[in-house]
């Protein structure tokens, strides 16, 4: 599966909406538009991005993963989340967990043999599926 073809399988998941953007902002092989009243940043492979009242977040983590199968590392973030068992479609795990905050957050995890994405999405924010719907892997 290329890269390109994996956002695409995390759209299948959701659906589409449009708000205004500020700008596209560039992290590596990854890109994001970012609206305005949000903002962003880069930790190592992980993209976070946080509405300014603090409503919403989402993290985008792009990560190898050496051949590893992608049911194992679902499983294992479910873990280390302390989630819910991973629902799959089509090689798209699907996942929630509460945060310390009692936040209920949202996971999206595909990927290939090289390389996997995961989403973890924050609270709920009316920019937050037009977001996902901006993300490119190059």
């Amino acid at each position: 599966m290329k890269r390109k073809s994996i956002i695409f399988a995390l759209l299948a998941v959701l659906a589409l909406s449009s708000v205004a953007f500020a700008a596209v902002k560039n992290f590596g092989p990854l890109s994001v538009e970012v609206p305005n009243g949000w903002s962003a940043g880069k930790d190592g492979s992980t993209v976070s991005l946080t509405a300014d009242d603090n409503s919403a977040a989402l993290t985008i983590t792009l990560e190898d993963n050496d051949g590893t199968d992608l049911k194992l590392i679902a499983n294992e973030y479910a873990k280390q989340f302390n989630a819910t068992k991973p629902d799959v479609d089509d090689d798209v795990y699907t996942f929630t967990f509460k945060n310390p905050n009692d936040v209920e957050c949202n996971v999206v995890i595909t990927g290939d043999d090289d390389m996997y994405v995961m989403l973890v999405m924050i609270g709920e924010h009316d920019d937050m599926e037009a977001i996902i719907d901006s993300i490119e892997i190059n």
